[in-house]
């Protein structure tokens, strides 16, 4: 319950936050040039968004469309397939979550056809895919008629200057640097989530809690967000 209660009061508070620290965790990669592209172009043709298995590809895509006020929705291939939501939408990034993950998928007739027929609009249509190469079940025909963005591997060195930068970002307590971060499975956790445990980890800071309980409640914390990524996923 106290999770739920976190997220729910500070979601949008943590995205605004994550703004004012410029994004310069984002842009050292060159993903974040490639979708800034898309987002500016008039036209798109959608692409597969290619890499390890990690929820760091959307967090990806949805902070730089946050940061340049672009829309972001997410989807599943079902949904995906039976709404149609490029007719729908404008200027958003559509993207759809299991186009190929696990051993892949056999496309029906229909699904080829919608498929095969996306419309180029003015939506950045991203279709992830987790290694492709390795999905033993796949239409190469398909898969090859889309670009391929290939997402970079993100190391727990680069998750913890990403937190280094948040505590600069946001003037947090700076005892929250000689936590021993490495510690810690932070590649499991999303960005948002990051960002929440970020502002309670100051919080507690803040109220004169010691050392020892703040890493407590970190490592309890740590687990809940891996359990409700879990659920969501």
């Amino acid at each position: 319950m106290f999770l739920k209660i976190l997220l729910l009061i500070l979601n949008f508070s943590v995205l605004k936050a994550y703004k004012i620290s410029n994004g310069s965790f984002l842009k050292k990669y060159n993903i974040y040039s490639d979708i800034n592209k898309l987002i500016k172009k008039e036209y798109n043709k959608p692409l597969i968004l290619n890499g390890d298995k990690t929820l760091l590809k959307r967090d990806f895509c949805k902070y730089i469309c946050i940061m340049n006020d672009f829309n972001f929705k997410e989807y599943n291939f079902d949904n995906f397939i039976l709404n149609s939501p490029y007719l729908s939408q404008n200027n958003t990034l559509l993207y759809v979550n299991d186009f190929m993950i696990g051993n892949g998928r056999i496309f029906n007739h229909y699904e080829e056809e919608k498929i095969l027929h996306l419309p180029q609009t003015s939506n950045v249509i991203i279709l992830q895919s987790d290694n492709i190469e390795n999905i033993p079940f796949k239409d190469n025909n398909i898969v090859k008629r889309y670009n391929v963005l290939q997402f970079p591997k993100i190391t727990k060195k680069d998750i913890i200057n990403y937190i280094y930068e948040i505590i600069e970002a946001n003037n947090y307590d700076t005892n929250m640097y000689i936590l021993n971060w490495s510690e810690y499975n932070l590649e499991k956790i999303e960005l948002e989530y990051l960002n929440m445990l970020l502002f309670e980890i100051n919080n507690m800071f803040n109220n004169n809690i010691q050392f020892s309980t703040i890493n407590r409640n970190m490592n309890f914390l740590i687990e809940e967000f891996k359990v409700e990524n879990h659920l969501r996923y």
